[in-house]
């Protein structure tokens, strides 16, 4: 028993030595390296890119040399943001400076009452900048009057009142006889009589008596005015009556409707108002009927439709804001822009969005994206103009 002991012991020892000799291994596997797991993909937001600086400059009435006002307009830079105004024409600055923006809009002072304003009547460029940030309008500056056209009021003539005529000259007892005879054989027909209408009034007498005095070879022109009070506007008009030349530059006053002659220092306010050389000059504004007048405004349907200043008279009969140039405005639908061009409107009557924006379905602006009427609902446009 002992032997086959040492036996199994031996036959033992051997068989390890032989393994190890024959660098013999017994293979259970490598384990593979722990799998980390995908991480979850956490969703994301598409970034909303800053807004861009914007700025626009609102309207700007004609001016005169001489006055002073404020350039305005709106921005969505921060407040305290600088803000460049310069105006110039055919390349002069004219004004230069500085503002900030406040509340999301600025105004620059401008004094028009330096000499060089009073040389460069016309259109002016007017730019507004802020870094990328730029806009420009157009400004009129026009000469400050010195007069005021017809229909407004005219200069005064000199009068001379004599009593007998200058060679080709009626006298005054001429006038006087003529203006007389005239009013015994006409009668004044209008609602101050009790019509219901204005049939035959001071207008039309002051033009049969023009025509009378010009088929005599004399010199007469109508004037339309108020002469109980003295008026600024022709609005404030209520009568018409003659001038007569009576001598060189030499005018005397003649009232048909009343049948009298008028001297100046009887009533100077018949020498003040409004002057027509012919009767046809005063029918251009003639408008609803007999008497009836409109000298600042349009006549539509016999009625006087007056624009305010810097809009004119569509072919709707509306009154729109002039665009462009003093003949032309925007239609419904579009609002005139900082560049003086017609856009469409977004979001109210008064703004529409500026270029490389659309207006979109919910009536606000938006960046476009592949063309010029596709913008992103959401996210944002990539480089590939796609939305993403």
């Amino acid at each position: 028993m002992e032997k086959i002991y040492r036996l199994y012991t031996i036959l033992t020892t051997i068989l390890v030595v032989s393994i190890i000799t024959c660098g013999c291994t017994i293979n259970i596997g490598t384990p593979a390296p722990a799998q980390t797991p995908a991480p979850t993909p956490t969703p994301t937001t598409a970034l909303t890119p800053a807004p861009t600086p914007l700025i626009q400059l609102d309207s700007i009435e004609p001016k005169y040399a001489g006055d002073t006002f404020y350039i305005t307009g709106t921005t969505n830079l921060p407040d305290n943001s600088q803000i460049v105004i310069m105006i110039e024409q055919s390349g002069v600055i004219a004004a230069s400076g500085t503002t900030v923006s406040t509340n999301g809009g600025f105004r620059f002072p401008v004094d028009t009452s330096p000499s060089y304003w009073s040389s460069g009547y016309g259109y002016y460029v007017v730019t507004a900048s802020s870094g990328s940030a730029q806009t420009s309008t157009n400004m009129l500056i026009r000469a400050a009057p010195t007069s005021v056209s017809t229909p407004e009021t005219s200069a005064q003539p000199t009068v001379i009142v004599q009593s007998t005529g200058g060679a080709g000259f009626p006298s005054v007892e001429t006038i006087t006889e003529m203006v007389q005879d005239y009013h015994n054989s006409h009668t004044y027909l209008g609602t101050q009589t009790g019509q219901s209408s204005n049939i035959y009034v001071c207008v039309d007498m002051a033009k049969d008596f023009w025509d009378m005095m010009t088929a005599r070879g004399f010199t007469a022109f109508i004037k339309l005015g108020n002469v109980n009070e003295d008026v600024t506007s022709i609005a404030q008009a209520n009568h018409a009556w003659d001038m007569v030349e009576i001598s060189p530059n030499g005018w005397l006053a003649a009232d048909p409707t009343g049948g009298f002659v008028m001297e100046k220092e009887n009533n100077p306010l018949y020498y003040t108002g409004w002057d027509f050389n012919t009767p046809a000059d005063l029918d251009k504004y003639s408008c609803g009927g007999t008497g009836s007048y409109c000298f600042s405004g349009t006549c539509i349907n016999g009625q006087c439709l007056v624009c305010n200043p810097g809009s004119i008279m569509g072919t709707d009969y509306q009154c729109h804001p002039t665009c462009i140039d003093s003949t032309h405005y925007c239609l419904s639908g579009s609002v005139c822009g900082t560049d003086n061009q017609c856009h469409k409107t977004c979001i109210d009557s008064t703004h529409y969005c500026l270029s490389g924006y659309v207006c979109g379905a919910d009536n606000q602006c938006h960046q476009t994206c592949g063309d010029a009427t596709h913008y992103c609902l959401t996210g944002y446009c990539n480089q590939y103009g796609k939305c993403v």
